[in-house]
């Protein structure tokens, strides 16, 4: 019983998910062009999230396109959001979202 109660706290340490928006300094300097360009990303970024979990730093990178102005607001007709993880000295793409809408 002694030896379970070992091995529930050895291998059950459940690992506080965190993350946080990352400022616009913060997320240039990770995702600078360079890197824009290496991960195939056609829109500009708007928002950057870190993620720390059990599985490491991972990081949901949210771009929009903008078709046009009305009223001097801008109006975006694709929306992509990609979740980035670091890898062989890079960034790789896990996966991929898009939200489209034709008007």
């Amino acid at each position: 019983m002694l030896f379970i109660a070992f091995l529930c706290m050895l291998f059950c340490n459940t690992v506080k998910a965190e993350n946080k928006q990352l400022s616009d300094q913060e997320s240039t300097a990770l995702f600078n062009d360079a890197v824009i360009k290496t991960l195939g990303i056609p829109f500009p970024i708007f928002r950057v999230y870190e993620c720390n979990d059990k599985s490491g730093k991972s990081y949901c990178i949210m771009t929009e396109h903008v078709y046009k102005q009305q009223n001097n607001k801008p109006l975006m007709d694709t929306i992509k959001a990609y979740y980035v993880i670091k890898a062989n000295g890079g960034y790789k793409i896990v996966w991929r979202l898009q939200d489209f809408i034709d008007y």
